[in-house]
């Protein structure tokens, strides 16, 4: 059994800011990659969730 489709899907990480950057690029681009971890970690939760309802 194949878990869904969307617990698959790639979750894209952010662009470095180009050198020089400012402070606020990269707390900007710090926060950008906060975001992607919790959206990779609500990811494993679903798929824990999953296997766990599926196996019998």
């Amino acid at each position: 059994m194949r878990p869904p489709a969307e617990y698959l899907q790639p979750t894209e990480a952010p662009s470095l800011p180009t050198i020089p950057a400012l402070n606020y690029d990269l707390v900007d681009y710090a926060s950008r990659l906060k975001f992607a971890l919790q959206r990779c970690n609500a990811d494993k939760r679903s798929l824990r969730q999953w296997q766990a309802t599926s196996t019998p």
